[in-house]
């Protein structure tokens, strides 16, 4: 049944549905007359939400939620997702809408928690929506509902990036350590080097990038992260040796560039220092060095 709503072709889900009663004399009104009033509207909800329509994509949503019984699992569990994806196109679409996330979206994310309230996803899906849309602390509860469902590396680092997004560093730092203790992994690695930077343990950062170097040394970006601490304790042979080998894995790195151009001006290499600003300025590419 649920293979037929994906494919827009409501009719056949209600035939399919109402098959298991045939061979027992039930009417099919008799036995999905729910099950046929929720797929209706979740078509109908699909349709809509691809037409654009998301005020009436959102109610005819909420009629398929009230309309499914609690023991269709299967039926709900695949609205959970339909909403989880809808949510994500319309808070992070690849259109001019990139930065106007849509509260829309964020209200399907709400709804899907709302369809099966135990799925970890559901509660990930709504702390990215609530961030999208700017209500941060509320994503940081949604996070941290997600890992008293289920705690993971993932799960710890999705949390660690939005306290890190709220200037709470020092909690960011043991939600990194946290998601470290479940799955060390390059980019974990370096992104306790960057919470570790904005709280000045500039040497204990440097080992971070190191480590996420040891881990993955074809990764340009914590090469040029390692770069900006260098630069900021003043090893500017190092910092410029570390910035040159990010232009070298990627020659569009601009971040790469300007810590390179900044250490051949420190160190009154005039010409260098030009060369490469000029190279920031044919980048297609930036990588700040303060993200997570």
């Amino acid at each position: 049944a649920y293979s037929y709503v994906t494919t827009r072709t409501s009719e056949q889900a209600i035939v399919e549905l109402a098959r298991p009663q045939r061979g027992t004399g039930v009417q099919p009104d008799d036995g999905c007359s729910d099950e046929r009033a929720g797929i209706l509207a979740w078509q109908k909800a699909l349709n809509l939400t691809e037409a654009g329509s998301l005020t009436e994509a959102l109610r005819c949503f909420e009629m398929t939620v009230q309309s499914l019984p609690a023991d269709s699992i299967m039926l709900r569990g695949s609205l959970t997702r339909d909403l989880e994806r809808e949510a994500l196109a319309l808070v992070w679409p690849e259109t001019d809408r990139w930065y106007r996330p849509s509260e829309q979206g964020l209200e399907m994310a709400q709804l899907a928690t709302k369809v099966t309230p135990d799925d970890v996803d559901s509660w990930r899906t709504l702390a990215t929506a609530l961030s999208a849309t700017r209500h941060y602390d509320q994503a940081i509860a949604a996070h941290t509902k997600a890992i008293q469902l289920y705690a993971s590396s993932e799960t710890y680092t999705e949390l660690a990036v939005a306290l890190f997004s709220r200037a709470r560093y020092s909690e960011s730092l043991t939600a990194i350590d946290r998601a470290i203790e479940h799955q060390s992994s390059p980019d974990n690695l370096r992104s306790r080097g960057f919470v570790l930077g904005r709280l000045g343990r500039k040497e204990e950062a440097l080992l971070a990038f190191e480590q996420a170097i040891a881990e993955d040394p074809e990764f340009a970006t914590t090469y040029t992260s390692l770069a900006g601490t260098l630069l900021d304790l003043g090893k500017l042979d190092q910092a410029e040796a570390a910035a040159l080998k990010s232009t070298q894995l990627d020659p569009d790195h601009r971040t790469a560039w300007l810590i390179a151009g900044l250490v051949a001006l420190y160190q009154g290499q005039a010409d260098a220092a030009t060369e490469r600003f000029v190279a920031v300025l044919d980048s297609r590419n930036s990588a700040p060095r303060s993200s997570l």
